[in-house]
């Protein structure tokens, strides 16, 4: 008997043969749909900031960096951060590293360089070197973290 909170679709048991013996996939159980719809809906929840889901900010905070409202684009920006660096729970991979990258933009125009490397190096943090598989954001973010930290030593 399936629950009526669950989705039907998408959690039917697939079963193969392998080496004459039957294999199910998983989810299987109640339990494991039970968990996996709860971590779904605390994931999402951590996308909303002030009441917006983290992608409806793309276009508010690209309005505010043209109009060079710097202050309310990273006040809004230091919070979809947070909410990406919160997602890391959920995820086997770092922060999504575009609002990091968009602060050290607007960092870099008002020549913050000493805020721009902190953002950055934060977000390297979330991505140790030692891990296994390469990254691009991780070599770009790494490039720009260098730059910045040359900048900064100019000042």
């Amino acid at each position: 008997m399936s629950s009526p909170n669950l989705p039907d679709k998408g959690w039917e048991d697939i079963s193969v043969e392998l080496d004459g013996e039957v294999v199910t996939s998983i989810p299987g159980s109640e339990v494991d749909r039970l968990i996996m719809v709860a971590n779904s809906e605390e994931m999402w929840s951590r996308r909303v900031v002030a009441g917006w889901d983290m992608e409806r900010w793309l276009l508010p905070v690209d309005d505010l960096t043209r109009a060079k409202r710097y202050p309310e684009a990273l006040d809004i920006m230091a919070d979809l951060r947070a909410a990406a660096a919160s997602l890391t729970q959920y995820d086997t991979r770092e922060p999504d590293p575009y609002w990091f990258e968009r602060t050290a933009v607007v960092h870099r125009r008002i020549r913050n360089y000493a805020a721009e490397v902190a953002v950055l190096e934060v977000w390297l943090a979330h991505w140790p070197p030692d891990r296994f598989r390469p990254n691009q954001a991780r070599q770009r973010i790494a490039t720009r973290l260098a730059r910045a930290k040359e900048l900064h030593s100019l000042q």
